[in-house]
Parts: C-alpha cells; structure tokens; sequence
C-alpha cells in the first residue's frame, strides 16, 4: 500500500500531472488577458509541457516565466499577425455563411486549414526549440502539410471549445469550468504527446536543422 503513495508510483505521477496542469493553465489565462501577450503565453505553456513530458523538469511557473520573457518581442509580432489573419478568415467565415459558390467555399475550406494547420505547429515549435521565430513560421507551414494526419488531429483538439461556443453554446457554457480549470493546458498537453513523436523522429536524423 505504502509503495502507492511513493513520489515517483503512477498514481502520484498522475496527481501531479493533473496539478502541474491546473496550475499550467490558470498561468496561461491570466498571461492572456491583455490579449497581445497569449502568443508568448502559448509558447511558454507548450514549453512546460515538452519539459514535463520529456521528464527535464517537473516545475511549472518558472519555466513558464523564463520562456514567456524568452523573444517575446518577437513572438507577439508573429502572434499580432497570427490573430489579424484569424480575424480576416472569421470575417470571411460569416460572410461565406450567408451564401457563397460551393468552390470558393471549397477554396476557403483549404486556405482555412493551412492557417489552422500552420498556427496548430507554430507555438509547439516555439517552445520546443530555441530558433529564429522566422524560420519557425516557416518550419509550421513545412510540418502541417507534410504530416497531414498529425495537424489534422492538432487542429481538431483546438477547435473543440470554438466549434461548441459557435454550434452548441448552450453545452459551451455548461462545461466552460473545465476550460477555466484545466481545458486549455490539457490540449497542450495531448497535442504535446502527439507531435513529440514526430518531433524525435526529426531530431534524431538532423538535430540542429531541424
């Protein structure tokens, strides 16, 4: 009974696990209420996570700090541009809704998923790896079109809360504690274990290219 309760028994990983996500979370929503800085707090949430999966490092707010402060000039830019785009696509979105021909509706769905595709790896590889920002842009436009499957499941985790605040907001509502909890760092999280895989696969063959 005893060796249940020891620091390092899967139920004590585990327990730590969900806090170190709290935690993670309530970090990541308070750095994103001036809205200019969510860029850099995603960065600094996927940063956490990769360190804790990877087992560097189980500590959760000074390793979220030091990243958030690490190029956070030029993580915002990125992330100013990223929601200027965001927001020209959502505009479209609604415009389209009212009626559009079925190929530029096609057209719009790809460009749609390319954006969400590349944003999906962007701040992943920003917390991943210590790069110039503009090769990182272009590296998130490489991977979400060369590993379909994986942006594909990325971009799926992401648009669960948009997709239920748009079609069910009735439902949003009702279970928005648990994103306020620990919805958005548990995204991180299981998109973390999935692109590790691919990430380590890159690593392994080019290590400083990739």
């Amino acid at each position: 009974m005893s060796s249940i309760f020891r620091y390092d028994s899967p139920l004590m990983r585990f327990m730590m696990l969900i806090t170190n996500l709290i935690c993670l979370n309530i970090l990541w929503l308070l750095c994103c209420i001036p809205v200019v800085t969510a860029g850099a707090a995603t960065k600094a949430m996927y940063f956490v996570v990769f360190q804790y999966i990877t087992k560097q490092d189980d500590a959760v707010i000074k390793p979220f700090f030091r990243a958030f402060r690490e190029n956070f000039r030029s993580v915002t830019a990125i992330w100013i541009l990223n929601l200027l785009i965001g927001a020209a696509l959502a505009a479209e979105f609604l415009y389209m809704s009212h009626g559009a021909e079925v190929w530029l509706k096609v057209c719009f769905g790809v460009i749609l998923f390319i954006y969400g595709g590349a944003s999906a790896w962007l701040y992943p590889l920003l917390g991943r790896y210590d790069a110039p920002v503009k090769q990182t842009v272009l590296n998130s436009f490489t991977f979400s079109t060369r590993y379909l499957f994986t942006t594909a499941i990325m971009t799926a985790l992401h648009a669960v809360p948009i997709v239920l605040a748009v079609m069910r907001p009735d439902v949003f509502w009702k279970i928005s504690i648990v994103w306020l909890i620990g919805g958005f760092s548990l995204t991180a999280y299981l998109n973390g274990r999935i692109i590790l895989s691919v990430l380590k696969t890159l690593e392994g063959k080019q290590p400083t290219e990739e």
